[in-house]
């Protein structure tokens, strides 16, 4: 069916220091700063990100969570090596941030749909499909797979909602279900 994939794994970041909490804006800040110094890379001239030389783009999206995104790959093991070579990149830019940060501090950084921190924010990855199929037969063919595909592949995680350990195929539904509604 596809002809490209690719993938955008986005990242939760919390970071503690033994006075309290610091502010993950600041860290995201620090992580940018140091793709752009460290890594070799073009620059992204639609938004603050960079292209690292490897095509993926590294980027800060909205909320203060780092994002990855894979190049558009020809088949699924590219796309998992090009997700593991963006982890390896993240943990980098996070090691280099924590040695810099001020004694005592913690940073915490993961991939997940939900940040179970308490923000009431959820994320989700991203897939790109390029195809040459009619797009009336696109639906019939596309739409099973992207139903039941939580259940083959699962996203799943831990329901915050619940008083003890409850796992979820999918805790980013419940959160939108739950979620307070905005004010009018």
């Amino acid at each position: 069916m596809a002809g490209l994939l690719g993938v955008e794994t986005e990242y939760a970041v919390a970071c503690v220091s033994a006075s309290g909490s610091i502010d993950n804006a600041e860290i995201a800040r620090c992580l940018m700063d140091l793709a752009r110094q460290r890594l070799i890379h073009l620059p992204d001239l639609h938004s603050a990100g960079v292209f690292p030389q490897n095509g993926s783009k590294f980027y800060i999206d909205r909320g203060s969570h780092p994002e990855i995104c894979t190049p558009e790959c020809a088949n699924l093991w590219d796309v998992v090596r090009y997700i593991l070579a963006g982890h390896r990149i993240l943990t980098s830019l996070l090691s280099s941030t924590q040695t810099a940060s001020v004694p005592g501090t913690e940073i915490v950084c993961t991939r997940c749909n939900v940040d179970y921190s308490g923000s009431q924010t959820s994320w989700g990855c991203h897939e790109n499909y390029m195809h040459r199929i009619a797009i009336d037969a696109l639906q019939r063919q596309i739409m099973p797979h992207l139903v039941t595909r939580l259940v083959y592949t699962g996203a799943g995680g831990f329901n915050s909602f619940s008083r003890g350990l409850e796992f979820m195929l999918s805790p980013r539904r419940l959160r939108r279900k739950l979620a307070p509604k905005p004010k009018a």
